[in-house]
């Protein structure tokens, strides 16, 4: 696989996996731009990157604001040109029960996850577009967008809308050679949800007893498959969600 001198953005890459996956296309060859809400942990990463010989940039990016999103997207075109790639892993949770849910909760969710994924997706594709560069975009789905429980009514709602957003922009942009995509990972061992595994042990073992292959994801997991999506590999997929999860939407029980 080679990505060299593709410029490649990821959201959410302070953390577990999109940390991972800018280290997966760094490894490769990419020049790679890595974006979080939280400063400090993407300088970590793209010290990291650096350190083993990549090519980096990093900013503070809140993906649910445009303003923010626009001009970190004119900074990296500037120095490095129009992206090549396009990976949304920026994404939060919450935990609550469907009837203690707030709307404070709804448009956080809603707002990085969903509204995030749109604006970034947008504003990259205009670049790709005015540069005439036939690109890939990989957002971040998940098993939950077809099975869910009631403490992730709002999460579930958010990934199901990434589906059916990963098909529509998928058929936006097929003129302009811009494939999209998704990932939908099962249950992956992250900072966003190891805590409260731990704290919750009776949830890691119903959902240990949900996945065929007997053990929770981890980041690296899900890395191969998003590199596949943006790759030349699968220049005739798009508008797909490929599904990252021991087999778990495959067994019969809940």
């Amino acid at each position: 696989m080679n990505f060299k001198n593709k410029v490649v953005i990821v959201t959410g890459a302070g953390g577990g996996i999109g940390s991972e996956v800018a280290q997966g296309f760094a490894f490769y060859g990419a020049k790679v731009v890595l974006c979080d809400l939280d400063e400090s942990k993407v300088r970590i990463q793209s010290n990291k990157i650096s350190g083993d010989g990549g090519n980096t940039l990093f900013f503070r990016m809140d993906v649910s604001k445009r303003r923010e999103v626009e001009e970190v997207m004119k900074n990296v075109n500037i120095q490095w040109g129009a992206p090549d790639i396009l990976v949304n892993a920026a994404g939060i949770i919450t935990r609550n029960l469907f009837l203690d849910d707030t709307d404070e909760d709804w448009d956080r969710v809603m707002g990085v996850n969903l509204k995030g994924t749109w604006i970034c997706s947008q504003s990259v594709a205009r670049l790709m577009i005015e540069s005439k560069k036939a690109g890939a975009i990989v957002n971040f789905g998940s098993v939950t967008s077809e099975l869910s429980d009631d403490r992730q009514v709002i999460y579930a709602t958010s990934k199901g809308g990434i589906r059916s957003l990963t098909k529509a922009i998928a058929i936006a942009l097929a003129s302009y050679g811009i494939r999209v995509n998704a990932v939908g990972p099962a249950t992956i061992s992250t900072d966003i949800n190891r805590q409260y595994m731990a704290d919750h042990p009776e949830e890691l073992q119903k959902r240990l007893r949900r996945i065929p292959l007997g053990r929770l994801g981890k980041p690296a997991d899900v890395v191969g498959g998003v590199l596949y999506l943006a790759s030349d590999l699968a220049e005739f997929v798009t508008g797909t969600t490929l599904f990252i999860d021991g087999g778990r939407l495959s067994q019969n029980n809940i």
